[in-house]
């Protein structure tokens, strides 16, 4: 796939791979990664990764035929990036991450800088639409962006 970003992550399963199966019949398998990484003070923190968006984005791929472009930088100026952007049909996809653990997403700072990004990207021309990684790993995400998508003509 074209302008995608490759990372190498090492790490262990952090629980078996699950499949599922889409409206469509098109199967999403969905895993984590524990990872450590080291923070300051010499702490160690165990991260968990989850790889289910290039399942994700490939259904979509599938469907329609467009290329996603992943960690898109929309702005002329500013060094915002979408998560996933299908920038010829100016659609967007962010994933919030840490909704429920007072991430960067929900508290006041983080909130407001997004704020001002979505409504940037809004003001420029894009549809920018939201999701959380449950939505991603549940198939939502896809008929998310497929009904944007749909909108706009493909």
């Amino acid at each position: 796939m074209p302008n995608l970003n490759k990372a190498d992550v090492m790490g262990h399963i952090g629980r078996e791979p699950e499949v599922k199966h889409l409206n469509n019949g098109k199967a999403v398998c969905n895993f984590s990664i524990a990872t450590n990484n080291s923070i300051r003070g010499g702490e160690r923190m165990t991260e968990r990764r989850n790889l289910a968006l290039l399942a994700c984005i490939e259904c979509v791929r599938q469907d329609t035929g467009l290329e996603a472009v992943y960690e898109y930088r929309f702005h002329p100026v500013r060094k915002w990036r979408f998560d996933v952007a299908f920038p010829e049909q100016r659609v967007a996809l962010e994933i919030e991450g840490a909704v429920w653990t007072r991430g960067r997403h929900t508290r006041g700072k983080g909130f407001i800088g997004d704020m001002e990004k979505y409504n940037s990207a809004t003001q420029m021309g894009w549809r920018v639409y939201r999701c959380t990684w449950q939505e991603v790993e549940n198939g939502q995400a896809v008929e998310l962006l497929k009904g944007a998508l749909e909108v706009v003509g493909c």
